[in-house]
């Protein structure tokens, strides 16, 4: 009976390190492909994010790094009459983001599962993103040459650094957070 549950527990043991190795293996993965962490973020500052981008009916909200669809879910749910468009290429934030809208589906939410520099934003009113420096330095020749005039973008924590804000919120918190807010 011991020998049994010796190997019961060595068992065990092995699918919790599976588990845990995969687990890992997505984070790096989405680090590696992305050059971005997975870094939530809390609600007050998406309320701030929500508050500087009012939305009306038939607006296009995009999040690019979606992470796991916490942004936009607020925006969607905030204006049922725009729409809101995630953008998640690692695999563990998108799946987080699928299971969001699964349990609690919204009808005016989309999340692909792919590159932001290879999705078209022509039509986007509004884009946030939480994304580190080199990254916003490489989307701000794709933000000129495809968002239409009146576009506003919301970069949490890391400015263009050629472009000026037309706002600068620093959301305090356990952590503070600074919004900068551009139109282009």
């Amino acid at each position: 009976m011991t020998l049994f549950f010796v190997l019961a527990l060595y068992v065990l043991l092995i699918l919790i390190w599976l588990v845990c190795f995969f687990f890992l293996l997505l984070m790096s993965y989405g680090i590696i492909t992305t050059k971005v962490p997975y870094v939530p973020i809390p609600q007050h500052v998406i309320d701030e994010v929500k508050r500087l981008l009012p939305m009306k009916a038939g607006d296009q909200f995009y999040d690019l790094g979606s992470g796991d669809g916490r942004v936009i879910a607020t925006m969607a749910s905030a204006y049922p009459d725009a729409f809101a468009t995630g953008v998640e290429k690692a695999p563990l934030p998108y799946t987080l983001t699928q299971i969001r809208f699964w349990r609690k589906p919204l009808k005016n939410v989309k999340t692909l599962f792919r590159n932001f520099s290879r999705v078209p934003l022509n039509n986007a009113t509004h884009i946030y993103m939480y994304l580190f420096p080199e990254v916003v330095e490489k989307l701000l020749p794709k933000f000129e040459a495809e968002l239409k005039k009146g576009t506003r973008v919301v970069s949490c924590d890391f400015p263009f650094k050629t472009k000026e804000p037309v706002e600068t919120v620093v959301v305090s918190g356990r952590h503070k957070h600074t919004l900068y807010v551009y139109e282009f």
